[in-house]
């Protein structure tokens, strides 16, 4: 009498398909935010009265976030890269200080490619500002903060991906209250970021799977439920501000928050996602 067949552990499926998975839909994500905030009236309307919104913030608002913007430098994504590599060197894993500078450089390559070859249509809007998505000032901020997650030992991970998700979010924010972005283009950022966190977490070394994850289970899924509750913040005042016929100060207001809630749904949920891609692409005996 034959044995039954046994089911095939979940560590065994390895961690390329769930990756990629990831990448894909990231680089989807960019094509569906470009085309619902740049392509359409009604997004576009809404993106933009966020930009005009942010206008209303104080101005030691502002100063902070011109501060924070100021750290933002083509030097800064030098530094992360250097300083990510040599921790993964001293852990020994020259493989990983190579997916790191693959990421970060390019996450911003990418950007910025984007940036100049988007097209953004003439709608009969008055834009304040040319094509400006993706943010490139979010594409190093959730870069580095990308590169520090791969980078850590496992038991920092977990922090490094709060932290990063925060300083993510804080960078969108300023780049929205500076008058530089919109909100549109930090969130596209960040999916720039994370589909090339999926690309080199599947094309590295065999992982130990998805199955394997479990000691970073509660905080990817405290960041992902963050995302929601504040995706879902944010799609509220969407429809606020896209029902309202004349944009008052108050719909201003409300598109700027709502923005900014958008922004750090995004980072929150892209870390979130990090985290378990990251944790499933550990070598088996690390």
């Amino acid at each position: 009498m034959t044995e039954p067949a046994r089911a095939v552990p979940m560590a065994d499926l390895g961690h390329r398909a769930p990756a990629l998975a990831v990448a894909v839909l990231s680089a989807f994500g960019v094509a569906v935010v470009h085309l619902l905030f740049v392509t359409s009236v009604t997004g576009r309307r809404v993106d933009g009265a966020a930009l005009s919104g942010a206008d209303e913030v104080p101005g030691r608002l502002w100063d902070a976030a011109a501060r924070v913007l100021e750290v933002v430098s083509v030097p800064f994504v030098v530094v992360v890269v250097l300083v990510t590599m040599l921790l993964a060197v001293l852990r020994r894993r020259v493989a990983l200080a190579v997916q790191v500078a693959v990421l970060v450089v390019g996450a911003n390559v990418t950007t910025q490619v984007l940036k100049n070859y988007l097209v953004r249509p003439d709608l009969g809007l008055a834009d304040r500002i040319a094509n400006s998505l993706p943010s490139g000032h979010t594409t190093v901020a959730a870069s580095a903060g990308a590169a520090l997650v791969l980078a850590v030992p496992r038991r920092f991970r977990a922090a490094a991906a709060v932290v990063a998700a925060g300083y993510t979010t804080v960078t969108g924010v300023a780049t929205l209250i500076a008058g530089w972005h919109r909100p549109a283009d930090a969130v596209a950022a960040v999916l720039v970021v994370l589909g090339w966190a999926g690309l080199v977490a599947a094309f590295g070394p065999r992982g130990s799977g998805v199955g394997q994850a479990g000691h970073v289970r509660a905080p990817a899924a405290l960041l992902v439920g963050l995302a929601v509750v504040l995706a879902g913040l944010s799609v509220v005042a969407f429809l606020q501000v896209a029902d309202a016929t004349v944009l008052g100060h108050s719909q201003l207001v409300v598109a700027a928050v709502g923005g900014s809630m958008g922004i750090a749904a995004a980072a929150c949920a892209a870390f979130g996602v990090l985290l378990a891609i990251v944790a499933a692409a550990d070598p088996r005996d690390r």
